[in-house]
């Protein structure tokens, strides 16, 4: 099946890899991934990829799932530097947030303490924990129904599948995702240059990530002096694909991050 997107996406398996763009999967059979509807921000566990017209049975396996559709991917951001707490923000710009109810929503343009989610990371994938100490979770009673029946509606602004709660008490398998990130967002600190096998300085690195995320080929792709330094200092501190996903941001130069 070919994809819309032409950049990889790899597991998440360390909290330094929580920067940008995400794609959340709930490991059922067949896959489910958390999506947005475009025009009422409803958020649902739609199946993944598109449908076989002559009725085959279509497995896509976790390892290679990625994204069909900028409406299953959510940008994270960490609040504070160095902290424990992260925001996911959809495509369409509002914020997943959840009351003290449990109820789960993708309306908020701006974010707030009840926007802020924990992420737990286990061996077998990673639960978000609200503000209130509740976990992220699939409806149990959604889920069986949509595993009961074949067909989904993928039609922007309509949805068919389980719907998504923040209420769960304690972490089941219900309540742990597969978290996928773009897998060039984050790299060892050290670069090196994949055409001369030498390190790269910071500059050379910036604008080869500008131009690889790039939506257009107008995008700005000049350093300045005051950008070297905020880099540096973003390297010294620990979150260089914050600080790069920020500029990304600024000169609109990721698809994923409007």
């Amino acid at each position: 099946m070919a994809t819309l997107f032409t950049v990889s996406w790899a597991t998440v398996t360390d909290r330094e890899q929580l920067a940008g763009p995400l794609f959340i999967v709930y490991n059922s059979t067949p896959l489910r991934c958390l999506t947005v509807t475009e025009e009422t921000h409803q958020l649902y566990f739609s199946l993944f990829g598109e449908q076989p017209d002559d009725g085959d049975e279509h497995t896509v396996t976790l390892h290679d799932a990625e994204p069909n559709d900028v409406l299953q991917v959510f940008v994270v951001r960490q609040t504070t530097a160095g902290g424990n707490t992260y925001t996911l923000r959809s495509a369409t710009g509002h914020y997943l947030s959840a009351d003290r109810f449990g109820v789960v929503t993708c309306t908020k343009e701006a974010a707030g303490p009840t926007e802020e989610w924990q992420p737990v990371l286990r061996e077998d994938g990673i639960a978000w924990q609200s503000i209130y100490g509740k976990f992220l979770s699939i409806e149990v009673d959604e889920f069986e129904k949509a595993a009961a029946t074949t067909t989904t509606t993928t039609t922007r602004g309509k949805y068919s599948g389980p719907r998504v709660r923040a209420d769960a008490e304690n972490i089941t398998f219900r309540e742990v995702f597969c978290v996928k990130h773009q897998a060039t967002a984050t790299r060892d600190r050290k670069r090196t240059s994949a055409h001369a096998g030498v390190d790269v300085d910071d500059e050379t690195y910036e604008l080869q990530q500008l131009k690889r995320y790039q939506s257009g080929g107008g995008a700005h792709t000049s350093v300045s002096r005051e950008d070297k330094h905020a880099i540096k200092r973003a390297k010294r501190e620990g979150h260089l694909a914050q600080t790069l996903l920020d500029r990304r941001e600024k000169l609109k130069a990721d698809r994923y991050c409007k």
